[in-house]
């Protein structure tokens, strides 16, 4: 579980190819390695809510009434196990709260979709519910890493 930042995602993917690279079986390629780490990545989904939460929070993206809605409404995607059911979602969404057009294409973005939407994640079937949806315990530990 990352956060969204492209740089963390990438370091994610650059080592975890190093290590099984520099592994005595060596059997997969460059490019089976980077698809196998793709499926390892999971978006952190309080760092999605935090982000859900500020954008709902500037009256210029969404009216004050609308703002506990338009959360309500945001949350579900992430719940939602179809393509086909994120898509009506989605569609509906931007009809209802059509300033939040932009911000949410960027969540909606590949890399960041796959991270963070069951309905489109490049992780085996049941792997999604059983991963962690937080990075907040790891980050509590990264003085001990970093």
């Amino acid at each position: 579980v990352i956060d969204f930042s492209s740089a963390e995602r990438n370091r994610f993917l650059q080592a975890y190819i190093d290590l099984h690279l520099q592994s005595k079986n060596k059997t997969c390629s460059h490019n089976e390695l980077q698809s196998a780490a793709t499926c390892c990545l999971k978006g952190c989904q309080e760092h999605f809510w935090a982000a859900v939460v500020r954008f709902a929070q500037k009256h210029a993206n969404i009216n004050p009434d609308d703002a506990k809605a338009f959360k309500r409404t945001i949350f579900v995607l992430l719940a939602l196990d179809r393509v086909q059911d994120l898509r009506k979602a989605v569609s509906v969404i931007y009809g209802c709260f059509p300033g939040c057009r932009t911000w949410l294409d960027w969540w909606l973005n590949n890399a960041q979709a796959h991270m963070l939407f069951k309905a489109v994640t490049d992780m085996p079937p049941g792997t999604w519910d059983i991963a962690p949806h937080t990075t907040n315990v790891q980050e509590s530990h990264h003085q001990y890493l970093f």
